[in-house]
């Protein structure tokens, strides 16, 4: 009795027990060539059970790491992928897929993220705007209320807002309200110079306003040169010295 080496370990099981079963009826001879089969098939079988083993091990390595790939990335970890071996079994193709998901997460991860950048820079640049108004009281009087902190940045922004205005609208009398600035430093006094220079240099008077009795006292400990900028306490005592002005230079006489 022959045994192919391609049974499954089931088929080469009842061969055995076969085998067995007829050595009771055999010749000595017969016998023999009956346990040289048993024992060729055991060897079979034992090589059989081994390659499935293998496999058994193999699968089970395949898919403790198809786990960790989707554990990662249900916390949130996209970078991890899976192991693509022959690319024709089910664990490949599972892979596969892990992967193709995990490439699209990282994809929408990446647009979500410049999404939220271009939010913020766009907030940021409205906020810019409302920290720095220009609000026209006439076509020759601007007024700046600034309010908070002034940082170097939003210093910059204040003297560009400033230049862009009065040469848009051609002013002749700028007014910088400083009332809601809580505190005045060397930051916040330079600011101030620079601003009056720069208009002065487009033909239009600085007038500053909001000037506290604290305040008056830091500029002058600061040692800051105020020529050349009207400056008032209040808010409505500019308006009504810039008003005054504009109409003084309506009054004038025409030399013909």
């Amino acid at each position: 009795m022959s045994v192919e080496s391609s049974w499954r370990p089931d088929q080469q099981l009842a061969a055995i027990r076969q085998l067995l079963a007829d050595l009771s009826q055999q010749s000595e001879i017969t016998a023999q060539h009956s346990l040289d089969q048993i024992g060729s098939t055991l060897d079979q079988l034992s090589g059989t059970l081994n390659q499935q083993q293998t496999i058994i091990d193999q699968a089970e390595q395949r898919s403790t790491d198809l786990l960790d790939v989707m554990m990662s990335m249900a916390a949130g970890d996209y970078t991890k992928r899976a192991q693509i071996l022959d690319g024709d079994t089910l664990f490949d193709a599972l892979a596969a897929g892990l992967n193709m998901l995990a490439d699209e997460f990282v994809a929408a991860q990446e647009e979500r993220t410049r999404l939220q950048e271009e939010v913020i820079l766009s907030q940021a640049a409205v906020i810019q705007e409302l920290s720095t108004p220009l609000i026209p009281i006439n076509n020759d009087i601007l007024i700046m209320p600034l309010i908070g902190h002034i940082d170097s940045a939003r210093a910059l922004h204040v003297v560009e807002r400033l230049l862009e205005g009065v040469a848009a609208n051609h002013t002749q009398t700028v007014i910088l309200d400083i009332t809601g600035v809580l505190i005045v430093d060397t930051q916040v006094a330079n600011t101030l110079v620079r601003a009056a220079q720069a208009v002065r240099l487009l033909g239009t008077q600085m007038v500053l306003t909001g000037i506290r009795p604290d305040v008056a006292q830091t500029l002058v400990t600061l040692g800051v040169e105020l020529r050349g900028i009207m400056t008032w306490s209040t808010l409505q005592m500019g308006v009504s010295y810039a008003l005054r002005q504009a109409n003084q230079q309506q009054l004038k006489p025409i030399n013909w």
